[in-house]
């Protein structure tokens, strides 16, 4: 490519600040790929954001919950088949652990973009989160949907390895940590079901 091309290719793009209205640092941005492609971004201390096109604006989705241990928000993940529903991992408790606060992670799933929430009952188990720690950015995202099944969800956990979450037929969730003896199994399962696109063999 000629300077002059380059020149007029950069020129493209102009880049700016954004303008959230949020706390804390950005640390990771998803985007839907189908319509309406909303784009949502987490922080590590003030929640999640969905940015609205008409108005050019970032919406708050998390300020309206009650949760004992703020909004700081570990992972969101989009439903792929699905474009209404999002995830997002927050601290949904506290307590003093050797002098020091430990959050434990609920998974909240919303069906309408982010304006209403409900907890898929991961909170129970009592895995740790860390919204706010190190490697909060670098980490990527740690909660994904399989693409060809709406109903699996992953979260990769800080401290208590890697859980899967299945959607029941009545919208509730189970979850159940997943082994290195379950991974080879749901591996077999999934190069088993691709094919009829029920299960992603690699995730």
């Amino acid at each position: 490519m000629s300077p002059a091309a380059r020149s007029e290719a950069v020129q493209l793009f102009q880049w700016k600040n954004v303008n959230i209205q949020g706390m804390g640092y950005v640390t990771g941005l998803v985007v839907q790929p189908a319509a309406p492609f909303d784009v949502y971004i987490r922080t590590d201390v003030g929640g999640a954001y969905r940015f609205d096109r008409p108005s050019s604006s970032w919406i708050p989705l998390l300020d309206g919950l009650a949760t004992q241990a703020g909004i700081g928000t570990e992972s969101v993940a989009i439903d792929p088949g699905t474009p209404s529903r999002v995830y997002a991992v927050i601290p949904r408790t506290n307590a003093i652990v050797n002098n020091q606060y430990q959050y434990t992670a609920e998974a909240m799933v919303s069906e309408d973009r982010g304006v209403t929430w409900r907890g898929t009952g991961l909170v129970q188990y009592g895995l740790y989160i860390g919204a706010n720690d190190d490697y909060r950015v670098e980490s990527g995202e740690r909660l994904a949907v399989d693409p060809n099944n709406s109903n699996v969800v992953y979260f990769a956990s800080r401290r208590n390895g890697l859980w899967r979450g299945l959607r029941q037929s009545n919208a509730q969730y189970t979850w159940a940590p997943v082994s290195y003896t379950h991974l080879d199994v749901y591996k077999r399962q999934a190069q088993s079901m691709t094919a009829e696109g029920q299960c992603s063999a690699r995730l």
